[in-house]
């Protein structure tokens, strides 16, 4: 980064503005625009009070490697755990935390930083409880910097991680309301921490919205476990390995039973595919059978499954026009049921 790369990113963080930077120094806001876009250098006169008015110092000013990259950062990371390792906790964290004097604008290192105290806290000593708590603190107080970068946009992953991170130290700290508004404000479902939200508002005694947070992941990690049965299934029949394949449809079956919310997901659909692939007409007309019923007694309803209406008469259709059903209703019990299943969609 360059200096006026510097100026400009220090100034920002500062809220001032081209013109309020240049009225404190006593020059044009056209002199500084200049400096931030490379085209002059700053007087060598004018730069301790440069550094004063953005909170810095000339070091930082002229530093040309601000940013460091995130391999670069990682590899960082890499000689602190060694540090924890070898010569204790203590001297990791200092080690950890002594970068940022080098780079103390890179909000990854911000967060590699933060998290270092968490990582490698399995080195303190049972006897350094107090310096483990410190280093806590200060990974909180870096945690909260990187949070409330204006810099970063609002649901960049490093923010939300940030965000993450610190419900996280709440919920611990019992700063439930602190946690709860985080959570709130950021995509749970990119760091697989949807069910975080949901334990702050038990923990609050706001059970109806613990409660509705429990049902939407509830519906959601049912829908994903039953398609990916389908996918193990669909991926056995490929593989020519009918053993697993007939596993994975007894699965199916087992668990879409015990989960009548899931209307629209018929449990005999897999067990009838099975039958058909290996020729088995017998037990694919008994499931066959099966499946019909299972459809005709869906209440369909608008509103139902997250807002789904499903036609009766568009049901038979995809049914009746089906090439993989057309043996069955050839034959006269699967006809008659067909007849049944016509007679219900109308």
């Amino acid at each position: 980064m360059t200096i006026g790369e510097n100026i400009a990113s220090l100034r920002k963080q500062q809220n001032l503005t081209q013109e309020q930077l240049a009225k404190a120094l006593g020059i044009s806001a056209a002199a500084v625009s200049k400096w931030e876009h490379n085209a002059t250098m700053p007087d060598i006169s004018l730069l301790s009070p440069i550094a004063r008015l953005l909170h810095t110092d000339i070091n930082t000013l002229f530093s040309f490697q601000q940013d460091i990259t995130e391999k670069e950062t990682d590899a960082l990371m890499e000689q602190v755990r060694a540090a924890c390792e070898s010569q204790g906790f203590q001297a990791g964290m200092e080690q950890a935390f002594g970068f940022l004097n080098e780079y103390p604008n890179n909000p990854y290192l911000k967060l590699k930083t933060a998290n270092a105290p968490l990582l490698y806290a399995y080195t303190a000593k049972e006897d350094e409880e107090k310096i483990f708590q410190g280093w806590m603190e200060k990974s909180t107080a870096l945690f909260e910097e990187v949070y409330q970068d204006k810099n970063l946009p609002d649901h960049s992953y490093l923010k939300e991680a940030a965000a993450i991170a610190l419900s996280s130290q709440y919920i611990q700290a019992g700063r439930l309301e602190e946690a709860e508004k985080l959570l709130e404000n950021v995509t749970l479902e990119r760091f697989q921490t949807e069910h975080m939200l949901q334990k702050v508002y038990l923990e609050q005694g706001k059970l109806k919205q613990a409660r509705n947070r429990i049902k939407s992941i509830q519906a959601r990690d049912f829908v994903n476990l039953l398609g990916d049965i389908k996918l193990l299934f669909d991926t056995s029949i490929q593989e020519g390995n009918m053993e697993e394949a007939l596993k994975h449809a007894e699965e199916h079956y087992q668990i879409r039973k015990a989960l009548p919310l899931l209307v629209w997901c018929h449990p005999s659909e897999l067990l009838l595919k099975f039958y058909l692939r290996i020729g088995d007409l017998g037990h694919a007309m008994e499931h066959f059978c099966h499946f019909i019923d299972e459809i005709m007694e869906t209440e369909l309803k608008s509103g139902q499954n997250g807002g789904i209406f499903m036609d009766k008469k568009l049901l038979y259709r995809l049914v009746a026009e089906d090439e993989l059903y057309q043996p069955l209703m050839a034959q006269p019990e699967g006809k008659k049921k067909m007849d049944e299943f016509r007679k219900w969609s109308n």
